[in-house]
């Protein structure tokens, strides 16, 4: 868990970080290549979390950031090159989530999750962002090359609701939702520009299962 930052049950602050390079393997259960925080509180301001991973024989989750039963708030540049490589469940390349966030960033791109086993192929979820709960708040200039082996290139919400506004979300990659992918919940949708996403199934710009707009 965490192969640059683990916080437990703390309130963490981060001023003009760089989060960059940390690797995590595990046999089992791999949380957070970058950063793992479980009931503590995130705020970070400028900086940039780029090419951190999750490598795993199971499940993987948060190639930058795992964050469970937390708020977290992000204003940076870049979320970028990050990666959950999981022989099974393979969730959120840059940040999963299952709780509130709020993140405005400049660039979401070249994240990246996969499932490695045929039985799991589609189990790669999330590219970019998976939020598992709670409210997601985003804003993101360009969101871009992000890939998901399943659903969702550059974000997946599979719980909770959708606040999304003034983005641009561009050549993502997926089996549904090439750009962005609802399960279900709320979604509100403001001043978005979406082109040249691709999914190989359906949705390449947004799907969405049984998510109210």
């Amino acid at each position: 868990k965490g192969g640059g930052i683990y916080a437990y049950h703390s309130s963490l602050s981060l001023t003009d970080t760089v989060v960059e390079g940390n690797l995590l393997t595990a046999a089992s259960g791999g949380y957070g290549g970058g950063l793992y925080l479980e009931g503590s509180d995130l705020l970070w301001n400028g900086g940039s979390l780029e090419g951190n991973s999750v490598t795993v024989d199971s499940d993987g989750y948060g190639g930058g950031i795992y964050a469970t039963g937390t708020t977290i708030s992000i204003n940076m540049d870049t979320i970028s090159s990050n990666l959950v490589d999981a022989a099974d469940l393979a969730e959120g390349g840059g940040i999963w989530t299952d709780s509130d966030a709020e993140l405005l960033l400049n660039t979401l791109s070249q994240n990246e999750v996969q499932a490695r086993d045929a039985e799991f192929e589609l189990g790669g979820s999330g590219g970019g962002i998976l939020s598992a709960g709670g409210t997601l708040t985003l804003s993101v200039v360009e969101a871009s090359q992000n890939f998901a082996g399943g659903v969702g290139g550059a974000l997946a919400v599979l719980g909770g609701s959708l606040n999304l506004s003034s983005s641009t979300f561009s050549e993502n990659t997926a089996f549904w939702g090439g750009a962005l992918y609802q399960l279900d919940g709320m979604a509100t949708l403001n001043n978005l520009l979406l082109y040249n996403n691709t999914a190989y199934d359906g949705g390449g710009a947004y799907w969405t299962e049984s998510a109210g707009l």
